[in-house]
């Protein structure tokens, strides 16, 4: 079809909706919850990026690629505060301290039981998982139209949380 064929609006935002709702049971695992809005934020980066970049162009590998440098720059948005150039550009000082941040999310998880507590390095751990989550759901299930193999990484990142929850 035509590009705005490839835009696919109605299967992104159930890509969207459907990775937010298997992070569900990590509300159980951080407290607060201050992990979600940023995570929400990036998903909506992940699905508004793919439904531009599918109208844009009809090569997915180019679309995935797109998504995922939308998803490192919107990160260093939200997370690098104090480590962009110009408060703009992630710079190699911001991968850096994202470094040391996922480290600390690490080891946080590692020495907490359940609930961790939410602190800048689990949050931004959390974001960009949910986020990687979401760039993986919506290639599979929207660009690469397989909505039944998008239902791996959802079903991964769902029991990753829902496993460690403790919850029945």
């Amino acid at each position: 079809g035509g590009p705005v064929n490839r835009v696919r609006p109605v299967e992104a935002l159930l890509a969207a909706i459907a990775t937010l709702a298997v992070t569900l049971p990590l509300t159980t695992l951080f407290t607060p919850a201050t992990w979600f809005r940023p995570s929400v934020l990036l998903v909506a980066v992940v699905a508004l990026g793919g439904m531009a970049l599918r109208r844009i162009t009809a090569n997915r590998p180019l679309v995935v690629v797109g998504q995922v440098a939308l998803l490192v720059h919107a990160t260093a948005l939200i997370h690098g505060r104090g480590h962009l150039f110009a408060d703009l550009l992630p710079t190699p000082e911001t991968g850096q301290a994202f470094g040391i941040l996922l480290q600390e999310a690490q080891s946080t998880v590692t020495n907490y039981t359940a609930p961790a507590p939410s602190n800048r390095a689990t949050i931004l751990a959390i974001s960009l998982l949910i986020g990687l989550t979401a760039v993986a759901v919506d290639a599979i299930g929207v660009t690469y139209r397989s909505p039944a193999l998008a239902g791996i990484p959802l079903l991964s990142a769902f029991l990753a949380s829902a496993t460690n929850s403790g919850d029945g």
